[in-house]
């Protein structure tokens, strides 16, 4: 068996002790250390964890590898196209870009800026200086 958790279980005040009990269940029921079997944490909302395995952030490759030349040219070998050998820019990056007036098209899936970073009549500015806004949620 594989014991799967995620944030629920570890953002509490009894987070550790609720880990630490998941983890001696899987250790009594011989679950760590066999084909099949282990202990899994899932991290951040619905698709933080697909984002990173897949490499859809701007600082990590798929695998979380990081963004560097060594990476970039074996994924370019293995895919057959030029990747990215240095980070992109974060959420908070894309904003203070936007601030400055340094991004033409901004496209915003799944999430509300205003709800979610500190300051919303900042971010409300910075995102009025962008001229091209795409918002979609699914």
């Amino acid at each position: 068996a594989i014991v799967l958790w995620s944030m629920g279980i570890t953002q509490n005040r009894d987070a550790v002790e609720a880990v630490q009990g998941l983890v001696n269940v899987a250790l009594a029921r011989g679950n760590v250390g066999r084909d099949g079997a282990g202990l899994m944490p899932l991290r951040g909302h619905s698709g933080v964890q697909g984002g990173a395995e897949m490499g859809a952030y701007a600082t990590a490759l798929p695998g979380g590898a990081p963004v560097d030349a060594e990476h970039a040219a074996a994924l370019a070998a293995q895919w057959g196209f030029p990747v990215p050998d240095a980070p992109g820019l974060t959420a908070a990056e894309m904003l203070e870009a936007a601030e400055r007036g340094e991004l033409d098209v901004l496209w915003c899936s799944g999430g509300n800026f205003l709800d979610v970073l500190p300051d919303p009549p900042r971010v409300a500015t910075a995102l009025g200086r962008v001229p091209t806004r795409i918002h979609h949620d699914v």
